[in-house]
């Protein structure tokens, strides 16, 4: 008895903790320069939504909200305004660097 409370008690923590970061929202894509090279770490993606970044490798990011985000966002390249979407779960979006 006492083993079966002890893996229901972990099965209830694991869900606790995993449901809500299985419904969190994204943005992703390929990320690269004008002539068609890949980003790598040199350029920095960040939203109007929070103050997560992230620098792109290899030629591909990926922005988790940690949350629904469901509504319009900004996202900036270098701090400069690249474009502005509507995320409602995973949302792709390709940066081109000009």
């Amino acid at each position: 008895m006492k083993k079966a409370f002890t893996i229901l008690l972990v099965l209830v923590v694991f869900l606790a903790f995993t449901i809500p970061v299985a419904y969190a929202d994204s943005i992703y894509g390929t990320c690269k320069h004008k002539d068609g090279s890949k980003v790598d770490g040199t350029v920095r993606v960040s939203t109007s939504w929070n103050n997560k970044k992230v620098y792109p490798r290899n030629g591909k990011y990926k922005l988790d909200f940690g949350k629904n985000v469901d509504a319009k966002i900004t996202v900036y390249v270098n701090g400069k305004k690249y474009t502005t979407i509507s995320v409602d779960g995973d949302e792709k979006l390709d940066i081109l660097i000009k």
